[in-house]
């Protein structure tokens, strides 16, 4: 009926009516972004028409959900980093300053401080094997001697005997990557290039804490201080021997160090909870990208992700 059909073009309303893009301030990384105003009706049957509602339906919110999590990543690395964290405690312990505890330079609390040959070593197919610092393992401060090169046992014999190793010394890097110490475990026959330093102890010295001790604050910024070069810094012998720590009895020295292992073993579980946290951040990130461009990201799959 063509008065019916009229009636009903003026009493329909138009579903979705887009106005011109209008500014959102604060979008979830703080910056502002367009969003659209979209206007629909109550659509019930036997109802009186109610008034059009708005909805403000930010435009690009979802793809940045990829980048709040790198955002949150990258917040966990610079605010939870377990080595600093240890570090830190390192100088609160060498810092203070108890009883009997004494100055001195390193040089009066062990029995040598040497380095490695400085001539060029001979190689061989077979033989003992010859350390270099790519050898040092600085994540776990320990010796890799699954890809060394190996010196004639003739080379070896003629070493010094300050430049062979044995349990209980402390290697320290001196050239390059400087101020990573190594508590040598055992005495396996091996010898080691020039760019590494040997500290051995005296009797009255804890190897242990020793070792923490090179690991500190305190002597690592006393030898980046003192060491020379443009391209590769380097810590020579007599600045190593000249660094000032303190010092105390055996008996409080054991201690310390017992304590910073326990301490040390807690940092490597803590940083390995933190990197498989990151890696699952990252896979998230990928996931939510993934979505974000095939358009399966909705308004309550965001929700439920965040």
């Amino acid at each position: 009926h063509p008065a019916r059909e009229r009636e009903d073009a003026e009493t329909t309303p138009r579903h979705v009516q887009e106005q011109e893009p209008a500014e959102r301030p604060g979008g979830v990384d703080g910056q502002e972004h367009p969003v659209r105003r979209v206007e629909h009706p109550s659509l019930h049957v036997g109802e009186e028409r109610r008034p059009r509602e708005r909805v403000r339906v930010p435009v690009g919110e979802l793809p940045l959900l990829p980048r709040l999590v790198q955002q949150c990543a990258t917040r966990v690395v610079r605010e939870i980093n377990a080595r600093e964290l240890f570090e830190s405690y390192l100088q609160q312990v060498f810092s203070q300053r108890g009883e009997g505890w004494v100055d001195v330079a390193l040089a009066e609390i062990t029995e040598c401080i040497s380095d490695g040959d400085h001539a060029p070593p001979p190689k061989s197919a077979e033989g003992i094997p010859f350390i270099t610092i790519s050898n040092i393992d600085k994540s776990t401060n320990t010796i890799d001697f699954s890809d060394t090169f190996k010196v004639p046992e003739q080379y070896f014999e003629n070493l010094k005997e300050t430049r062979v190793p044995k349990a209980g010394d402390v290697l320290y890097t001196v050239t390059g990557s400087f101020g990573i110490p190594v508590v040598v475990p055992s005495d396996r026959a091996f010898c080691f290039q020039r760019h590494i330093g040997l500290l051995r102890p005296l009797d009255s010295v804890d190897s242990r804490w020793l070792y923490y001790l090179l690991m500190s604050p305190i002597v690592f910024t006393q030898a980046e201080s003192g060491a020379t070069g443009t391209a590769q810094k380097t810590v020579s012998l007599k600045l190593l021997r000249n660094i000032h720590v303190p010092f105390m009895p055996l008996e409080q020295q054991k201690s310390i160090a017992e304590n910073l292992d326990r301490i040390f073993e807690n940092t490597k579980h803590l940083e390995g909870l933190y990197s498989s946290k990151l890696e699952a951040l990252d896979e998230l990130k990928k996931s939510l990208l993934q979505k974000a461009f095939s358009g399966e990201l909705t308004n309550s799959s965001s929700e439920a992700a965040a």
